[in-house]
């Protein structure tokens, strides 16, 4: 499925990749709040991701597109202390508009694993694709793909705009899992992705994350 993968707020920051898309005025710079809310109704032990602190905003660090095609792209949204949004929009997104925007998906980094050879991540990459996967000591179900076998992941790259540096790129290898919550409407979601930088060096991404409505978040 994988192949052989080795060969590796003083003043708003002025962003150095202008012309990115603002879906919901996001960009870099923007400083993102969660409605306090959702720590009293997320934050009771039932979930592995643990919201960050009620009230506190978080800076938009870096910004990463990915085009689906069939007009359909991701776009992401890196925040300090290890947190990132993702949008799914279908078409042209508009600034000050939800319209467009097919999901939200608020996500934290979890662990992240660098194998030293070969053999130690084929041995990581043979767990992806199965029908659960365990993390945390919780076992999530596999959303992409059908049946009882190893699903093929979701193949793509990604152009990541940091604030201040040049851009690059990353090929992504994905699978997205979730597990229901008891006594909640919002699932939790496990995103496992084998990440390959311009450098061809290779990581195993852990990220938790919960779906989001519009008027879950403030920006500014």
């Amino acid at each position: 499925m994988f192949g052989s993968l080795f060969s590796k707020k003083d003043g708003e920051p002025k962003p150095r990749h202008p012309g990115l898309p603002s879906p919901l005025q996001l960009r870099i710079g923007a400083a993102v709040r969660l409605d306090s809310i959702l720590s009293k109704v997320l934050g009771d032990g039932r979930y592995v991701l643990e919201l960050p602190e009620s009230g506190k905003f978080l800076t938009v660090e870096s910004q990463g597109e990915v085009d689906l095609g069939e007009g359909v792209k991701l776009h992401r949204f890196y925040l300090d202390d290890d947190w990132w949004l993702q949008v799914k929009a279908s078409g042209a997104v508009l600034t000050d508009s939800d319209a467009g925007i097919d999901e939200i998906h608020l996500f934290g980094f979890g662990d992240v694993l660098t194998p030293s050879s070969q053999a130690q991540f084929e041995e990581m990459a043979s767990l992806i694709g199965r029908p659960s996967y365990t993390y945390a000591d919780k076992s999530y179900d596999r959303l992409w793909g059908s049946g009882p076998g190893l699903a093929t992941t979701a193949d793509f790259q990604e152009r990541v705009y940091p604030a201040a540096e040049a851009s690059y790129g990353v090929r992504h290898q994905d699978m997205l899992h979730s597990r229901a919550i008891s006594g909640s409407e919002r699932p939790e979601f496990l995103l496992v992705s084998v990440e390959t930088d311009d450098k061809g060096e290779v990581s195993v991404v852990h990220s938790v994350g919960i779906a989001l409505n519009a008027a879950d978040i403030e920006i500014t």
